[in-house]
């Protein structure tokens, strides 16, 4: 991952200077195993050409530190995360994902610094999430972000709260070199315009008895480039466009049925777009010994951007579930089918709490069709991968 960046000086000189004033603390240490299995056609003539399966296994360290306390009436909190690879230089980074202070008058709380904002209520992909950029390095799926430089005002109502939030600068979304794209990717991006502008946003979040519902806006560069190939170098080259989207998510709680919808429309590149991902959830309580709760998910994403897609999802259905089992392990499964292009993607994760202190998680991923016209999954379609962890936090 590329050298911090000036923006993070007066990062390091808060945290420096908050050290003396800890209220709380935690610490997270893991050792990774990551496997992969690609696809490869192996011989040296087209006669003696065979389909092959290549594995490749590399093992790594990762670890999280969080503070958090109050300086000078201020309240602080710090994470920092760092993570080694033993193959793969690109996964050999650190990055500050929180370093910021809140001052508080009454109803209304003024933060500055770094931070990471989730916004959205679906299980498949989030589409409102729009604010921070994802790490590619932790997650294919892109639910686990980098740090965010912000600053943003929030005021809390009786029945909503209000949010607004200016990013002054923009982080690059970084790849690893595995999962593979099949071509190496260019050392410097592109900006439309010339734009690296981190970007404007605001949200106003209402709560029901039985729901919430929230309406959001937000304009700046699309955390998601467009991977165009070069001719000249035979590498992909990052694209970065300017984006401006009105943003709507909302979920009913019911007894045992939860619909929930997310909706992002806007312009970019000149032409407007909406992507909707709808859905619902149903619990239910097996009578099975160990498994407490199952919840049953289905939902269906559209997208009308087609090539300038940000993921996988343009119109695919998804189904899984969530599983409890007895008061140590959980379990998700998501399964997702393009009815476009017959795609198709499986993901399984697995966490089991040996203690307090010790837990175990596993994830695994396989693109298990991808259509050549499927511009999001074709690059990565003869490749599966698996993570595994051993995390002792105190």
């Amino acid at each position: 991952m590329t050298s911090p960046r000036l923006w993070l000086l007066p990062c390091w000189f808060f945290i420096a200077s908050s050290y003396a004033a800890i209220d709380n603390s935690r610490y997270d240490l893991s050792v990774n195993g990551l496997w992969f299995a690609e696809q490869k056609i192996l011989g040296p003539t087209p006669s003696y050409r065979h389909e092959e399966r290549l594995y490749q296994t590399s093992y790594g360290v990762q670890g999280q530190a969080e503070w958090q306390g109050s300086l000078a009436n201020l309240p602080w909190r710090v994470a920092i995360f760092g993570n080694w690879d033993e193959q793969d230089p690109e996964r050999r980074y650190w990055d500050i994902r929180e370093a910021h202070a809140t001052k508080i008058w009454q109803d209304f709380e003024l933060t500055a610094g770094i931070s990471r904002v989730f916004w959205g209520v679906s299980e498949s992909i989030n589409v409102v999430n729009v604010i921070n950029q994802a790490d590619l390095t932790e997650s294919f799926d892109g639910k686990v972000k980098l740090g965010q430089p912000m600053i943003s005002l929030f005021y809390a109502a009786s029945e909503a709260d209000i949010t607004l939030i200016y990013m002054p600068v923009f982080r690059e979304r970084l790849y690893p070199l595995r999962p593979n794209t099949g071509m190496k990717l260019a050392d410097n991006a592109v900006f439309e315009d010339g734009k690296e502008d981190g970007g404007w946003a605001t949200r106003a979040k209402f709560y029901t008895d039985n729901g919430e519902w929230a309406i959001g806006a937000f304009t700046g560069t699309r955390r998601v480039p467009i991977l165009r190939p070069s001719p000249s170098s035979g590498r992909l080259m990052p694209y970065y466009i300017q984006t401006h989207n009105l943003l709507f998510d909302g979920l009913y709680l019911g007894e045992v049925l939860t619909p929930k919808i997310e909706v992002k429309a806007g312009r970019e590149l000149d032409d407007n777009f909406v992507a909707i991902n709808a859905g619902v959830e149903y619990r239910t309580y097996p009578n099975i010994s160990n498994l407490n709760e199952v919840t049953l998910i289905g939902e269906y994403l559209y997208d009308s951007r087609k090539e300038t897609v940000e993921n996988h999802g343009q119109n695919d259905v998804f189904i899984g579930m969530r599983a409890e089992i007895g008061t140590d392990s959980d379990m998700k499964l998501l399964f997702s089918h393009d009815l476009s292009y017959a795609s198709q993607y499986l993901e399984l994760s697995l966490q089991y709490r040996i203690n307090d202190y010790v837990r175990l998680m596993g994830k695994a991923t396989s693109i298990m069709n991808a259509s050549p016209d499927d511009m999001s999954l074709y690059p990565y379609k003869d490749e599966d991968f698996v993570r595994a962890s051993l995390h002792v936090a105190f």
